[in-house]
């Protein structure tokens, strides 16, 4: 997996990747990870997201997937992501 993250995005790119990908799966809430992680909070395609830049011009972005809550202004009732991109934003 990690070569094949490496091919696609770039070494310097899934250095940050694959750390963040961690930080997801240990956390409880959305939250849990804002508090230490550089993020925006955008948009993709008319839904609230959260932007992570990774390297250079590349970064995750990932929507609320905890069905029938809302996202507030913590994220600290959203337990369940979904990332729906990792790359440059075209």
């Amino acid at each position: 997996m990690i070569k094949i993250m490496e091919d696609t995005l770039g070494r310097e790119c899934s250095r940050v990747l694959k750390p963040l990908l961690f930080d997801f799966e240990a956390a409880s809430y959305a939250s849990d990870i804002l508090s230490f992680r550089k993020h925006t909070v955008t948009t993709h395609h008319g839904a609230v997201a959260l932007l992570f830049p990774l390297f250079n011009d590349s970064n995750l972005i990932a929507t609320n997937n905890s069905h029938l809550v809302e996202p507030d202004n913590t994220w600290s009732n959203i337990y369940r992501i979904k990332i729906v991109q990792i790359g440059t934003i075209q």
